[in-house]
């Protein structure tokens, strides 16, 4: 890591963070072209805007997936097995279903699979199950529970990034976020924390003006370091 900022931002605060990724990514770029991945923190976790960096400017996001909710004994989405080749799911007390509908989620159409009324008889952890909800019959009285699951637009790529996630050689590449981390405290130590005046072009001005003094106090350090291999040479 050179230890230079390459490209900054600063947002409306009511902003989502990760509207701002691919727009700094690109004026990373234009800086220094041979950027492959960037270390994130979980804002930018989503599986959408991974996508979008990634086909935007070839930059993958290694940073941790969003979690999925859990009921009970702690199940969740992810504990259910999905052939996506066969469309089949598996739940965790083993009940197998192919019969699915499509359904909306996020204003796109997803597979949902069902599983058949009675199959919560041979599983052994419907209680604590996600997919298990109570039913109700026309009457308002209980009925048979309605098993279903309703897949994410892009579940197989989620899935695909929630299991590199779990490599340890990825945790281990994830660890040197803490170096960027540095880089934005020295930035903020002069001058970025907060903004001195009052509309968003002068708290820009400033931030840009913090980071500028970093990033000359950053080349500095280098070019001292290489003055005794001159001296020697």
């Amino acid at each position: 890591m050179s230890g230079l900022i390459l490209a900054l931002s600063v947002a409306p605060g009511g902003e989502h963070d990760g509207t701002w990724l691919v727009p700094l990514l690109q004026r990373a770029k234009k800086l220094y072209a041979h950027i492959r991945e960037v270390l994130a923190d979980a804002a930018y976790g989503g599986i959408r805007l991974r996508q979008e960096a990634e086909r935007s400017t070839g930059v993958k996001v290694i940073a941790p997936p969003v979690a999925t909710s859990r009921k009970g004994g702690g199940l969740g989405k992810d504990d259910f097995g999905i052939d996506f080749q066969s469309m089949t799911a598996t739940c965790p007390g083993g009940v197998i279903t192919a019969t699915r509908k499509l359904t909306r989620n996020a204003g796109e159409e997803v597979p949902t699979f069902v599983w058949e009324q009675g199959s919560e008889a041979d599983c052994q952890c419907r209680d604590a199950c996600p997919v298990d909800r109570p039913g109700k019959s026309k009457s308002g009285r209980p009925g048979a529970p309605k098993r279903r699951l309703q897949l994410h637009p892009q579940e197989e790529a989620l899935r695909a990034v929630r299991e590199e996630w779990k490599r340890p050689e990825v945790r281990t590449r994830y660890r040197r976020r803490t170096e960027g981390e540095r880089l934005m405290r020295e930035a903020t130590r002069r001058g970025a924390r907060r903004a001195g005046g009052w509309g968003l072009d002068n708290a820009t001005l400033q931030a840009h003006i913090a980071v500028g003094v970093s990033n000359l106090l950053v080349l500095a350090r280098h070019l001292a370091a290489r003055q005794p291999e001159r001296h020697a040479a």
